[in-house]
């Protein structure tokens, strides 16, 4: 039986498999020998000696390959382009690349002039001194037209200044609002995107009117409920970069009176809180020229915040609302003359909202009213006006008063 020996096949490792030097170096360093031996300066001497004999192998791998690794030297180059074959340059030439150009033709039809804008023309022309007008189809001269020049001229300027005035005229105010409202009604109200609607919103909220109700004003609440609640939210949080601003706080109250009554809600729903959140006590100070305007809120809102007085959660916030309207210059004295002052010798507003709260509401409402009035009583000006209601009070319902001491709430001030 006869043994063939078998050859033993080395496979050359690719360039991208070959260990670099850093590698080399890390596994010398974890030989026994270098562990054990725990010499700094011979580790190093070690690794110099490693990255040596790395580079000799490159340099004899570039020897040996050299279609690989390019160009070892000036006569390798020159001996390498030498061998190559190329073909011959060759000159563009312009003529190979002509291509027959194709032409397209377009009837293009010119409207005639018509012979009153000829006319026209040549009235306006003969204001300048210099001109010549030769009509469609004969050889007239300017002169056929000089006989006619006085009635052409009176008919064309007085045609000139209609045509001016119906282009200058432009809609009312009425039309222009129910012109909004129907853009509005059509674009916003109809499947928009959220993005869109909260950017109309806040162009809508500086269109508001004032004081009249409006179909704007309508479609503005209307909004305001359908959107979603992220978007609501960003709409009427003050601390939120896209809230209805400041400047409109006027408008936004106004609306929110306006659909309280046509609504004729009992009570404030959130919405309405969150839009007088966001005008009344976003105001910095109430606009002396729009004195009347903030009154007639304060008219269209009280019946609501006296409700809101006798509620747990909004007492505080509806005591806030009343207590802006005290502390403004524009609206204190008008404020506390409707409700702290009698009225053609009845009981001011505010007496008959006591006789509702004592003694039946609950110590947290009670707590609020004291704490409320004793902020009017630290202004001097409203001294007496709460002084003179809460002693009346006293007087005429005195069981309703033994409990809570109101009276003591001025004086201990």
């Amino acid at each position: 039986r006869t043994i063939v020996p078998v050859e033993t096949v080395i496979e050359e490792k690719p360039a991208y498999a070959r260990p670099t030097a850093s590698k080399l170096v890390r596994e010398r360093l974890k030989e026994p020998e270098a562990l054990e031996r725990n010499d700094e300066h011979a580790n190093i001497v070690q690794a110099k000696e490693t990255i040596d004999q790395h580079q000799m192998q490159l340099r004899q791998d570039r020897m040996n390959d050299r279609d690989r690794y390019g160009y070892t030297s000036k006569h390798h180059r020159k001996v390498v382009t030498e061998r190559t074959v190329r073909v011959p340059p060759r000159q563009v030439k312009h003529d190979e690349f002509k291509q027959p150009q194709i032409q397209f033709e377009k009837n293009v039809s010119v409207k005639p002039i018509s012979e009153e804008m000829v006319k026209l023309k040549a009235s306006q022309q003969l204001g300048t001194g210099n001109f010549t007008v030769h009509e469609e189809g004969s050889g007239h001269q300017a002169s056929a037209i000089d006989e006619k020049h006085d009635t052409e001229q009176t008919t064309t300027s007085s045609n000139i200044t209609t045509s001016k005035q119906s282009k200058t005229q432009l809609p009312s105010a009425e039309e222009t609002s129910t012109l909004l409202a129907d853009v509005l009604d059509a674009v916003l109200l109809k499947d928009a995107p959220s993005s869109v609607i909260q950017n109309g919103i806040l162009k809508v909220s500086d269109c508001l009117p004032i004081s009249c109700p409006s179909r704007i004003a309508s479609i503005f609440m209307k909004l305001i409920i359908s959107v979603p609640k992220e978007v609501q939210e960003a709409l009427l949080t003050p601390e939120s970069p896209n809230c209805i601003p400041r400047r409109n706080a006027l408008r936004i109250a106004a609306a929110v009176c306006n659909d309280l009554q046509q609504k004729e809600m009992k009570n404030l729903a959130d919405v309405h809180i969150q839009l007088l959140n966001v005008s009344v006590f976003q105001s910095i100070k109430f606009e002396s020229e729009w004195t009347q305007e903030w009154r007639a809120i304060l008219q269209g809102l009280i019946r609501y915040v006296i409700v809101e007085l006798l509620d747990d959660r909004r007492c505080d916030w509806a005591s806030k609302l009343l207590a802006r309207f005290f502390t403004d210059d524009v609206t204190r004295e008008w404020t506390a003359t409707l409700l702290l002052k009698p009225e053609n010798q009845k009981a001011p507003k505010f007496f008959a909202f006591l006789k509702m709260a004592y003694p039946s509401s609950s110590a947290k409402i009670q707590t609020n009213i004291e704490s409320f009035l004793r902020g009017l009583a630290s202004t001097e000006s409203l001294f007496a006006d709460v002084y003179n209601l809460l002693k009346n009070f006293q007087t005429a319902e005195p069981t309703r008063t033994t409990e809570v001491l109101l009276l003591n709430t001025v004086n201990n001030h």
